[in-house]
């Protein structure tokens, strides 16, 4: 029998992802720290999570496949710019490094442009997700799938 709580919990859990990431988002733009790089990350880290969640009938298929697709595609881009990040400050530490962290980061200075470039063109709002859109019975499968 579907549980309707599983479902419901999907939803909320599913909306308060991308409230984060659009929070994020804007924030990355108006500031390119490595604390405003780093919330975007987790936060993208966290919807991917849900969005993996979702049975494969709606991950697969029609407007939230689009989605899916085009959030990957932002995703990664701002998790390239995080890992140069990570890199250029753990290479700072060593005087021997200075040529290198100033390349790093300037390909982190080209890689966060790209990143918001695609963020501005490429990732719309996405289509609602109403818990009548799948099946209890499919988010407690594929919960208990990811899950193990």
């Amino acid at each position: 029998m579907p549980r309707p709580a599983t479902k419901r919990a999907l939803v909320e859990a599913f909306d308060e992802r991308l409230r984060r990431v659009d929070q994020a988002l804007h924030a990355a733009q108006k500031d390119p720290s490595e604390r405003a790089s780093h919330r975007l990350r987790t936060s993208t880290r966290r919807l991917e999570a849900t969005l993996s969640i979702l049975p494969k009938q709606v991950r697969s298929r029609g407007p939230w496949a689009r989605y899916v697709r085009r959030a990957k595609v932002l995703f990664k881009a701002h998790g390239a710019v995080r890992d140069l990040d990570v890199l250029a400050k753990r290479l700072s530490a060593y005087p021997e490094c200075a040529a290198l962290v100033r390349r790093i980061r300037s390909e982190r200075a080209r890689a966060r442009a790209h990143a918001l470039g695609l963020g501005a063109q490429e990732l719309a709002a996405p289509p609602p997700l109403e818990a009548d859109a799948v099946s209890g019975r499919a988010v407690r499968a594929r919960l208990d799938d990811r899950v193990e």
